[in-house]
């Protein structure tokens, strides 16, 4: 692939993305659908992705960011909180860039990743949304391969990044462990789709780390799927909560019968976010593993360890809430817009998943 065309097909993916990640719970929700946020997120991401600029590029990221504390902040002051020091440091970045002063916007931009991610110990904004306003996590979610996309594009090219990255790397696997162990002590799908967030927020952290020494492709396309596979999770845990009641009461399993579609989608979204085979999240795995290999074997063997504690983890939460004597379910399984929502989300989980160098490719040459 030409540079040029790598010039325009690498930010049309990643927007394509983050679009769909943003879009897809309004699309399934059955009432109090907010489009307005959405569009002018929709939009705000594709001026980032499109900006020739390092400046301009973090300034937007910083204005998505903001967007995200406001709307944390009838909810959530943690969650505000971090929100809004998450886009001061995208502030600092662009200030920094238009500078060029590289050094400060590299930790600007690390410091804003580790927040927008809820690395070990500065997760309580995350874990607050997750809780307590997961359209707004989502939203959050599905607009973070927008600020890995800037980090790699315009300050990840540094003496300072590649000294950082094994520091950088062993923190993200560090948290990443602790919470694939966290994982295994939640008895609900909500506490698991916490844990299995601020998991996968490890993972990202390491992977920004591990694109100091040129791994850039798995960075990108670790976010991607975090956002795609974990938007799609938690949207079926909105429907089920919308169908069946609070998550937390759910146990006792017996609903895969009256809500297969349902239970499929849980089961693959959570398997895309652990590897499954044929789906992005095995590809992001498999690259990590290998940039983690040749950076720290012990993060590497950190990522081995947290994805199969999640995994075990979201096997077992499954069958507790799906799986055993049925339990008679009144309401109806996906409608026809979730299941439009759903679709959109596999599909291209599946695509990145089979035919990675789609989005690989123009990365590569873009930016590596």
């Amino acid at each position: 692939m030409s540079p040029d065309s790598a010039l325009i097909v690498a930010p049309a993916l990643v927007w394509l993305c983050s679009s769909m990640s943003l879009a897809a719970p309004e699309v399934a929700a059955q009432k109090d659908r907010k489009w307005l946020p959405v569009l002018a997120l929709v939009a705000l991401s594709a001026v980032a992705v499109a900006a020739s600029n390092g400046a301009l590029a973090y300034a937007v990221v910083a204005v998505i960011t903001l967007l995200h504390a406001a709307a944390a902040a009838r909810t959530s002051r943690t969650s505000m909180l971090s929100m809004g020091v998450a886009a001061l440091a995208c502030g600092v970045a662009a200030g920094a860039l238009w500078m060029e002063q590289l050094h400060i916007a590299f930790g600007a931009s690390i410091v804003a990743t580790a927040l927008r991610c809820g690395l070990f110990p500065l997760h309580g904004g995350i874990a607050s949304l997750c809780d307590k306003r997961p359209r707004v996590q989502a939203q959050q979610l599905a607009s973070l391969p927008i600020l890995v996309f800037a980090h790699l594009r315009f300050v990840d090219h540094t003496k300072l990044a590649f000294d950082a990255a094994i520091p950088v790397v062993l923190v993200g696997a560090a948290s990443m462990l602790a919470f694939g162990l966290i994982s295994l002590a939640q008895r609900d799908l909500g506490g698991l789709f916490r844990a299995s967030t601020l998991m996968h927020g490890g993972m990202l952290f390491a992977s920004v780390g591990a694109a100091g020494r040129g791994h850039y492709a798995a960075a990108l396309i670790v976010a991607v799927t975090m956002a795609l596979a974990l938007n799609g999770f938690s949207m079926m845990l909105s429907a089920l909560e919308a169908r069946s009641g609070s998550i937390a009461s759910l146990l006792g399993g017996g609903r895969a019968r009256d809500f297969p579609r349902m239970a499929a989608s849980i089961l693959f979204f959570g398997g895309a976010a652990v590897g499954l085979p044929g789906t992005s999240g095995f590809i992001a795995d498999d690259l990590l593993l290998h940039a983690l290999w040749g950076e720290s074997v012990a993060s590497a063997v950190m990522m081995i360890l947290a994805s199969a504690l999640l995994a075990v983890a979201i096997l077992a939460g499954f069958a507790r809430t799906f799986l055993g004597k049925p339990v008679r379910q009144l309401a109806p399984d996906l409608l026809p817009m979730e299941r439009f929502a759903v679709i959109g989300l596999v599909v291209m989980l599946i695509v990145l998943g089979v035919i990675p160098s789609v989005l690989v490719n123009p990365i590569s040459v873009l930016i590596g």
